[in-house]
C-alpha cells in the first residue's frame, strides 16, 4: 500500500511534458486509442523494439476510454508487479525474513517508483525479468514433486521471459541466465527436455510477435529501408562525450549526429555498412590502451548514477515545478538530503550485493538462485560495456539488485549474531 501510495504521489507531483521517445509512445498511442491509427508509423519502421510498449499503452488507454491515464496506471500496475514478484521471490529463497529485507529496501528504493511518470520501455519491462525468475523458482519447486505444475511454470517462465524481451530486448537476460544455468548444470532427460521448451517456445513466440507486428503496425515492405540496423547502437557505443571531442551526451551514450548519420546513410544495408565504417574508424582512434580506458570509464558513468537517470527524466519539462516535492526531490533542497540518500542507499545496497556474492562463493554448495541473478547483472554490464548505455538501461534490474542486497544483509546480520554469540560464550568460559 507504502509502494502503490509512493508511484501515485511520483506522478501527481512529477508528470512532464512528452519529450524523446517517450513522447512518440504516448502520443502514437493517444492516436490509436482515439482514431484506430497513428501518423507516426515510421517512427516505428525505424525502431522496432518499441512495438510493444506502444501496444500496451494503446491498450490502456483504450480501456479508459482514450485518456493517458490508462498508460500512467499501467505504468504503476507494472512497476508494483515487479515489487510483488520480488517479494514473493525473496520468500521462496529465504523465507520471511529475506522478504521482509527486501520489501524494506524496496520501498526505500525511490528510483523505483520516481519512475511511474515516465511511461517507456524501462518501466514496462520491469516485472517481467524479475517474474522470469520467480516462476523460475516455483518450477525449481515442483520439479520433483509434480511434472505438471513444474512444466506449467516452465511455460510461464518462457513467457514472461518473451514479454520482457517484446517489452526492451535487454529485459530476457534472465531468461538467457536460466537457459546458461541449464546447460551447464548437469544435463539429464529432463533438463534437456526443459531446454528444448525453453527455447523453442521462446523462438516461436519471438517470431510471431515480429510478424504480427510488421502486418498489424507497418503495413507495408518500407520497414527494412527505414529501421536502424543493430550495429548503430554499436557505434554510439564507441562514442566519446562532447569534453573528449565526441559528440555523445555521455561515454557511449545518445548522440543525435550518430542518429543523423545513420538515418541519411541509405537503405538498411547502406546504413549497417556506414555504421561498420565508422566503428572500425572510431577503434583505430581508441587504440588498445585507450579503448580500455574508455570502456572503464562508460562503466563508471552508467553504473554510478544512484538515481538510475530518475532525476534527470522526472526534471525535464516537468509540469508542477512550484510543489514542496519537487523542491525536496528535484529543486535546491534535493543537495540537502534526498540526493544523499539515495547515494548513500544505493552504495549500501551494492556493498551488501558484493558481501552476499562473496560469502555465496565461499559456501562449498553455492546457491543456484544467486548464480542465475548474478549471471543476469554480469551479462547486462557486457552487453552495456558494447552497446549504446546510460543508467536508465539498468532500472529494470533494480528489483534483481534489491533481492541480492537483502540476501547480502542477511548474512551479514547471520555473521554478527554468530559473532555475538561466540563472543558471549567466551566470556561466560
Amino acid at each position: 500500500v507504502l509502494f502503490l501510495i509512493l508511484s501515485y504521489l511520483s506522478v501527481y507531483y512529477f508528470r512532464v511534458k512528452y519529450n524523446w521517445d517517450f513522447k512518440w509512445i504516448m502520443d502514437s498511442s493517444k492516436d490509436i486509442a482515439n482514431t484506430g491509427t497513428t501518423m507516426n508509423q515510421y517512427y516505428f519502421k525505424i525502431f522496432p523494439n518499441n512495438w510493444g510498449a506502444l501496444i500496451v499503452t494503446t491498450l490502456a488507454m483504450k480501456l479508459f476510454f482514450g485518456s493517458e491515464v490508462g498508460a500512467y496506471i499501467a505504468n504503476i500496475a507494472f512497476i508494483f508487479a515487479s515489487v510483488i514478484f520480488a517479494v514473493l521471490s525473496a520468500k521462496k529463497m529465504g523465507g520471511n525474513k529475506l522478504a521482509l529485507n527486501t520489501l524494506i529496501l524496496l520501498i526505500g528504493c525511490a528510483p523505483l517508483y520516481l519512475y511511474s511518470p515516465i511511461v517507456y520501455t524501462d518501466t514496462l519491462s520491469v516485472a517481467f525479468p524479475i517474474g522470469t525468475f520467480y516462476f523460475w523458482l516455483c518450477a525449481k519447486e515442483n520439479k520433483e514433486k509434480s511434472n505438471k505444475k513444474y512444466y506449467i511454470n516452465l511455460l510461464i517462465m518462457t513467457i514472461m521471459g518473451v514479454i520482457g524481451y517484446c517489452m526492451k530486448p535487454v529485459a530476457i537476460i534472465v531468461l538467457i541466465a536460466i537457459i546458461i544455468d541449464y546447460i551447464f548444470t548437469k544435463i539429464n532427460k529432463k533438463t534437456l527436455k526443459s531446454l528444448c521448451i525453453v527455447i523453442v517456445t521462446s523462438v516461436i513466440l519471438i517470431t510471431l510477435f515480429n510478424k504480427v507486428g510488421e502486418a498489424v503496425l507497418i503495413k507495408d515492405n518500407r520497414k527494412n529501408e527505414l529501421e536502424f540496423p543493430i550495429t548503430h547502437w554499436i557505434m554510439m557505443g564507441l562514442n566519446k562525450p562532447e569534453s573528449e571531442g565526441g559528440t555523445s551526451i555521455g561515454y557511449g551514450a545518445y548522440s543525435q549526429d550518430d542518429a543523423d548519420y545513420t538515418s541519411t546513410s541509405g537503405n538498411y544495408n547502406e546504413k549497417k555498412s556506414a555504421n561498420i565504417l565508422k566503428i572500425k574508424e572510431r577503434l583505430n582512434d581508441f587504440g588498445v590502451s585507450g579503448y580500455i580506458d574508455f570502456l572503464f570509464k562508460k562503466f563508471k558513468y552508467v553504473w554510478n548514477d544512484e538515481t538510475y537517470y530518475a532525476l534527470s527524466l522526472i526534471g525535464w519539462d516537468t509540469l508542477n515545478t512550484n510543489s514542496i516535492p519537487y523542491k525536496l526531490v528535484l529543486g535546491d533542497n534535493s543537495y540537502v538530503f534526498f540526493r544523499p540518500y539515495m547515494r548513500h542507499f544505493n552504495n549500501m545496497l551494492f556493498f551488501a550485493i558484493i558481501v552476499g556474492i562473496i560469502i555465496d562463493l565461499l559456501k562449498k554448495e553455492r546457491t543456484r538462485e544467486i548464480r542465475i541473478l548474478g549471471i543476469s547483472i554480469v551479462g547486462i554490464a557486457i552487453f552495456l560495456l558494447v552497446w549504446e548505455a546510460r543508467s536508465r538501461y539498468i532500472y529494470f534490474l533494480i528489483p534483481i539488485f534489491i533481492i541480492l542486497g537483502a540476501y547480502g544483509i542477511c548474512n551479514i546480520e547471520k555473521i554478527v549474531e554468530q559473532g555475538m554469540k561466540k563472543l558471549k560464550k567466551n566470556k561466560e568460559n
